[in-house]
């Protein structure tokens, strides 16, 4: 099971802000993510910058 280091837990942190600007947006727009480009790609590059151990 992939886990995160203690000193990465506020990235996970970060990210997982993200990740609520992007499910706000999507709610706000009929569930559709065509106009939620700048949050998705701030959440992609956020998880993606984790490093697992």
């Amino acid at each position: 099971m992939n886990t995160v280091k203690d000193k990465d837990q506020d990235k996970v942190n970060e990210c997982k802000k993200y990740n609520e600007l992007l499910w706000e947006c999507i709610d706000k727009n009929r569930y559709t993510v065509k106009n939620c480009g700048k949050q998705f790609y701030r959440f992609v590059r956020c998880f993606n910058s984790i490093n697992y151990k």
